[in-house]
């Protein structure tokens, strides 16, 4: 599984890259600055979420006893990712060698591929306002929030 499937991008757009931390994870880079870990399947990680295979193929994100998020591998070769039972994203693979991610209707939100260092270079292509405000108390991420790039001639 590629480790940018289930990865949220919390830091708002532009490249993340991930780099070995020599014992068998990755550290997620953004701007110059650790913002994120990702651990092997059945390894945890230092903010204590475990990341486990699930019955059906996919991985089991846990943190303190609680299913964080889980995956089901998809008919395109991806996984289908749920954060409760509510579909979050969707992944397929790419001609880059990584997934493209999509969000729950199917429009692009980045897409990863090999950085030629042993680790995956991951582009988000939005920011994550949804993501925030879908938190029960979303004032208290706030701090977290980065907005979509300004872009004169969409929406």
């Amino acid at each position: 599984m590629d480790i940018f499937e289930d990865f949220d991008a919390s830091h708002g757009a532009g490249a993340y890259t991930s780099v070995s931390d020599g014992i068998g994870g990755q550290t997620i880079m953004h701007h110059g600055m650790a913002v994120g870990h990702e651990a092997p399947l059945g390894k945890m990680d230092i903010d204590g979420e475990m990341r486990v295979p699930n019955a059906v193929g996919g991985t089991d994100i846990v943190k303190g006893g609680n299913i964080l998020s889980h995956s089901v591998p998809n008919s395109m070769g991806g996984n289908n990712v749920y954060h409760g039972h509510e579909l979050h994203h969707i992944t397929m693979p790419n001609v880059y060698g990584g997934v493209n991610v999509y969000d729950s209707h199917m429009h692009l939100e980045g897409f990863s591929m090999d950085n030629g260092i042993g680790g995956e270079t991951y582009l988000s292509l939005s920011g994550n306002t949804e993501s925030i405000t879908n938190y029960d108390n979303p004032l208290a991420h706030s701090a977290e929030c980065r907005f979509d790039p300004f872009k004169i001639n969409s929406k």
